[in-house]
């Protein structure tokens, strides 16, 4: 039961901070909406190694 919710916590974590850094991301923008969406979304691409 501590795993599930060390697990649960983390994951919070997580996702807050991945959260906090698209609000912060639109908040200081330098370009549009759309091309920071873009560099957004495309930063947790997987790379072919």
């Amino acid at each position: 039961m501590q795993k599930r919710i060390f697990c649960i916590l983390l994951a919070t974590i997580g996702w807050f901070a991945v959260i906090t850094q698209y609000s912060l991301m639109i908040e200081n923008r330098v370009a549009s909406i759309t091309e920071t969406n873009i560099r957004f979304f495309s930063f947790f691409t997987i790379q072919p190694t």
